[in-house]
């Protein structure tokens, strides 16, 4: 309550948990009368951008996923957007499912705080170039796919590259 009243959290799990992701929000802000918001909802739709880690689910319907969008701006939330998939290739820069949900990222960001992670510069840059206002933010993927090791030089100059830069679990302490 007294030491970060403008926190803002970010809780996992759009778009495969919006209903609980909903129900947690409404209670925190009824309950805890606006000591704890949840800011942002991440997660990621099911596309070829994504990774899923165990059985790959259908792709996400356009129809849900313009829902979930409009879902979380109604709740005052932004939603960042994980495609997590570190191996981008040219061949799906081109894929018309992620470039539509970029597309209907922007268009339905009502708050403009959405986001975009991304584990690929080459998407990072397929993205500032067709959709240069939405925010982009390197996800722990990136990091995990580095050669060699991560050092402050390397996280300064994903920060010049990047909007929001998360950083390795492993390099948390350091």
């Amino acid at each position: 309550e007294d030491h970060y009243p403008e926190a803002k959290w970010n809780i996992g799990g759009a778009f495969r948990f919006d209903s609980s992701i909903q129900a947690l929000s409404r209670y925190l802000r009824i309950m805890m009368k606006g000591y704890i918001n949840i800011g942002t909802a991440s997660g990621s739709p099911a596309c070829l951008w994504s990774l899923d880690w165990y059985k790959p689910r259908s792709l996400t319907r356009l129809t849900d996923f313009r829902s979930i969008l409009d879902q979380y701006a109604e709740s005052n939330m932004a939603v960042s957007i994980n495609f997590d998939n570190p191996q981008i290739t040219d061949a799906l820069l081109s894929d018309a499912v992620g470039n539509t949900f970029l597309s209907e990222a922007f268009a339905r960001d009502r708050l403009r705080a959405n986001s975009i992670m991304v584990a690929s510069d080459k998407l990072a840059e397929h993205i500032k170039k067709y959709f240069p206002k939405i925010k982009l933010r390197a996800g722990v993927n990136r990091l995990v796919m580095e050669q060699g090791k991560r050092t402050g030089g390397l996280y300064s100059k994903l920060a010049e590259q990047y909007d929001k830069v998360s950083i390795h679990p492993a390099d948390n302490t350091k």
